[in-house]
């Protein structure tokens, strides 16, 4: 992490994450919420880089950038194929949600749900499953969950960020 100030560009302070950073991180009061490819979520001081937090996703490269709404840090994972959600100021993990695949994106979080988008590969030994999933805030329970249909070989499903609206949830997929 590289934070740099607007004004100036002058550098602030540096802090390596023992692991590349793909996405973007959060910025919430006093902290900074990002994940890496050593399959960390972490949490961040923001005025000095020091790690508050740091909560290892066994196995998972953590490339989808955090949402963070009411102090809860919102995050998908690679391999893992779940979803969390983190007390921003402790890290204490909330809940996480098997969300059966790749969930690449950032989640887009409502009042009551976190939508979420995942995807697979054909053939991928894990058995992932593609889809749009709508979870409870509350508790990460799957409210719903819309299959995408694999093709004959390759990548499917929807890794993107979803994003709400007008009580329409919107994402993009790998079909085109």
């Amino acid at each position: 992490m590289t934070p740099l100030d607007a004004g100036s560009g002058r550098l602030l302070w540096k802090r390596d994450t023992q692991g590349a950073v793909v996405s973007t991180p959060a910025v919430t009061g006093d902290r900074i919420v990002v994940g890496n490819r050593a399959y960390d979520v972490l949490g961040l001081d923001a005025k000095t880089g020091d790690v508050a937090w740091k909560r290892y996703v066994w196995f998972s490269w953590i490339e989808s950038s955090p949402v963070v709404r009411d102090g809860v840090a919102y995050v998908g994972s690679s391999d893992a194929a779940g979803v969390f959600a983190f007390d921003v100021a402790s890290g204490r993990r909330l809940w996480a949600a098997d969300v059966h695949g790749w969930a690449w994106g950032q989640p887009a979080v409502t009042e009551g749900r976190v939508y979420a988008g995942t995807s697979s590969q054909v053939g991928y030994p894990a058995g992932h499953r593609a889809g749009l999933l709508a979870l409870d805030r509350a508790s990460g329970r799957v409210v719903w969950r819309y299959e995408a249909a694999a093709g004959k070989s390759g990548a499917f499903g929807f890794p993107g960020s979803t994003a709400v609206g007008d009580g329409l949830v919107f994402a993009s997929s790998l079909d085109g």
